[in-house]
């Protein structure tokens, strides 16, 4: 560069970076000190409508908490009312511990506070979900959560040693209150769980979660708990860093005391791996980190969900700004968030699922302490193990001893995965273990209170089955029959006592499926019901009450939603379009992978029973039966299904379709072989497949299947993972209105089956 032309160069860049960033330095000072002065504010407004009366009293009480003094000099703040059923953060809660605050800051002479429960296996629960229907704007958003996050900050900058004290839920907003205490110790109760759920409703943490936890615990780690929205015991936490110690539950209050008085010394020394440490201190590896996270969520969710990726964002950019700046971007992308469509549905669904739970009575279930599971099976065994992991001792029969040896060792790796996962501790997994009791001889579950029958599908084995049982039994136990199809009130025919007969519809796999469907049979006795829907609750379950009706609910579903894609096949689209379709359309599998999951055999089976009971909308041709008279059944065959079998050595996880699985059909899909409404039948497919669940499910209301469309739209995103950003398949329909019901309409006219309305 020349000498002329240097000289006419702007004096650039190192000038103009300085300036940006002095400003920038500028508007956080700003900020700042906005947000205290509104703190200082909002402390004025409580002292003016609140009465500080003696601030040395022995105990005092406002709203929903109590505070406490168990030595000279250390307030105990007993956040919730002991009368209710959990604690959340609702309006009184919040006003409450804005005035206690208020008071406890006024009290010079303190020198520490401990933040805990009312009672027992109390903390807080989170906030109230019924608070968030009620912001119609995202301005009646952002307030809501800039009050959570300025009523936390006030707890951070109290001047004494704060500790939370936890036994029992600490979810969301309590997860956020703890988090601004300089202290937390938990306790190692099974009650006490801890984590950041607000994800599953289409949120984000907007108490302040977002910003303190990647402070405490590193970038990577809290994204693990704000995306994975799991709920950790106490050692997880503690091994996390989000825990200092971890204590009895009878030793916590004395253990939170001697904490916030400096008795009890916490050394903060949980190191990382280095790697891990460098990754989390660099902007640039930050960057990567969240960019690769960002892609993960987008692509699992197509986008459906906004609240994952928001949440990488502003945990990522949190750390490079102020923790006052941090908190006003947080409680934007929060309140943005909170009135989104996709929020409005999972609050929703989270709420009717909360109602469900509480409509089942556990009182009877919780009396017992003996069961059997009749049927070592995948489904047997699976049941079993989750008896014997809610402290039922459960004896497990079945006529082969193989299959008896195979459900112990599934139990086994279940309890050891439970174990090594931290999960479980090891003494209690060994004594869940210790509950499976081998039952030589059926005469040998005499004693059990409840009985759980898990034998093959069928209707003559199943009735045979509970005739035997009968006789065995004793008369006040329950008869429970696993059947995912079979009509109970046949099974209960040949019964003597048949009011005790009752449906437990468990999904596959046990274990994780959160269903379950309770079926009252003609004859069966609401108590039966009662206690089977306690059980499942017990179970970790959220049980639903279906009738006796071909399918009972999900099944029914599910085979028009298969039905429908047969048809779709015989029309000329491909397995990987239709599929595509599906999983576009919200669907966590298509259809013909769902078929290969489940036995293309059994498929066949429960399509029969719902054609014979329901006519021709649940028939769409041979396809099925052809697969399975060519022997291929899906995953459980040598040649696998409509798609290849996987290969376990390969480890790329890639599923292909199976390329002669055309020629075993009689389906071609050359475009040369299509129709002329090929295009046509691609952009509906979609439609089609949803539609059809929707339209089979206002029949199933309609003819008193399920109490409500509500549990309805319920039942389907528990139990056949109906696409909960949709709100389940009637809120679905609902939502598109007119332009639904005409696209129904003319469905009907040209494609006729579950269409066909008349």
């Amino acid at each position: 560069m020349n000498e002329a032309v240097r000289d006419c160069a702007p004096p650039a860049a190192a000038p103009n970076i300085k300036k940006t960033q002095g400003t920038k330095r500028t508007q956080d000072r700003r900020r700042t000190r906005k947000f205290i002065s509104e703190i200082v504010e909002s402390r004025k407004s409580d002292r003016n409508v609140l009465d500080c009366g003696d601030v040395n009293a022995s105990n005092w009480t406002v709203g929903t908490i109590s505070v406490d003094y168990p030595t000279a000099g250390c307030a105990r703040v007993r956040i919730g009312d002991p009368a209710d059923k959990q604690t959340l953060l609702d309006e009184k809660t919040i006003v409450s511990l804005e005035r206690v605050l208020t008071k406890i800051e006024a009290q010079i002479s303190l020198q520490c506070v401990v933040f805990t429960g009312c009672a027992p296996g109390r903390f807080i629960a989170g906030a109230d979900l019924k608070t968030f229907e009620s912001y119609k704007t995202v301005d009646e958003a952002r307030a809501a959560a800039r009050r959570g996050q300025k009523l936390f900050h006030r707890i951070s900058l109290l001047p004494w040693p704060t500790v939370a004290a936890i036994d029992g839920p600490c979810l969301g907003g309590g997860l956020e209150l703890a988090l601004a205490c300089r202290y937390r110790v938990a306790t190692d109760s099974s009650r006490t769980r801890l984590g950041l759920p607000e994800v599953l409703l289409g949120i984000i943490p907007g108490f302040g979660g977002s910003q303190r936890l990647p402070r405490l615990i590193g970038f990577q780690d809290s994204l693990h708990w704000v995306l994975a929205c799991k709920r950790y015991n106490a050692t997880e936490a503690q091994r996390a860093g989000v825990i200092d110690w971890v204590s009895s539950p009878a030793d916590l209050d004395q253990t939170a005391v001697d904490i916030a008085e400096g008795k009890l010394q916490i050394a903060r020394n949980h190191k990382k791996p280095l790697l891990h440490r460098f990754l989390d201190s660099n902007r640039l590896t930050r960057s990567i980190i969240a960019s690769t996270a960002l892609k993960r969520v987008v692509g699992d969710s197509r986008g459906r969900y906004p609240a994952p990726g928001r949440a990488i964002e502003i945990m990522r950019d949190g750390l490079k700004l102020s923790i006052e700046r941090g908190l006003e971007r947080e409680a934007d992308a929060c309140a943005e968030l909170l009135i989104s469509k996709q929020s409005r549905e999972l609050v929703r669904i989270f709420i009717l699922s909360e109602n469900a739970k509480k409509a089942a009575d556990r009182a009877a279930a919780d009396l017992i302490v003996q069961a059997a599971v009749v049927g070592a099976g995948a489904m047997g065994g699976g049941i079993a193990m989750l008896l014997a992991e809610r402290g039922v001792v459960t004896q497990l029969y079945d006529s082969k001893p193989e299959a008896i040896a195979n459900a112990m060792k599934r139990a086994i790796e279940y309890f050891g995965k439970k174990s090594g996962r931290g999960r479980m501790t090891p003494a209690a997994a060994r004594e869940a273990l210790l509950r499976i009791q081998n039952a030589a001889e059926m005469k040998d579950i005499a004693k059990a209170q409840f009985v759980v029958e898990a034998i093959s599908e069928d209707l003559n084995d199943k009735a045979a089955c509970f005739r035997a049982l009968e006789t065995i039994i004793t008369e006040t136990a329950v008869l429970a029959s696993n059947t995912s199809a079979l009509s109970i009130s046949k099974i209960q025919e040949s019964l003597s006592k048949p009011g005790r007969a009752v449906g437990m519809h468990f999904f596959n796999p046990v274990d994780r499926m959160p269903l379950v469907e309770i079926i009252a049979g003609k004859k069966t006795s609401p108590a039966a019901v009662a206690v089977a829907a306690g059980l499942a609750l017990r179970l970790g379950k959220t049980p639903i009450v279906v009738a006796d009706s071909p399918g009972f609910l999900i099944n029914r579903l599910l085979g028009c939603y298969i039905t429908e894609a047969a048809r779709l096949l015989a029309a000329g689209l491909s397995i990987v379009e239709i599929d595509g379709a599906a999983r576009e359309a919200g669907m966590p599998m298509g259809p013909f992978q769902l078929l290969d999951e489940v036995g293309i055999d059994v498929a066949v089976r429960a399509g029969a029973s719902l054609a014979e009971a329901f006519g021709d909308r649940f028939r769409a041709g041979d396809s099925l039966q052809l697969c399975v008279d060519a022997g291929r059944l899906g995953r459980k065959s040598a040649g696998g299904g409509f798609y290849k079998k996987p290969d376990p050595q390969s480890g790329d996880g890639r599923i292909e379709v199976a390329r002669d699985i055309g020629k075993i059909i009689g389906v071609a899909w050359a475009a040369s072989a299509r129709g002329p409404n090929s295009k046509e039948l691609a952009r509906d497919a979609g439609d089609r497949l949803m539609l059809s669940i929707a339209v089979e499910a206002r029949r199933a209301v309609e003819s008193g299947v399920i109490a409500s469309p509500d549990l309805l739209d319920l039942a389907c995103v528990l139990g056949m993972g109906y696409p909960a950003w949709r709100g389940g398949p009637l809120r679905d329909l609902q939502n598109r209105g007119g332009a639904g019901a005409e696209l129904i309409q003319n469905f009907g006219a040209r494609y006729g089956g579950v269409f066909r309305l008349s």
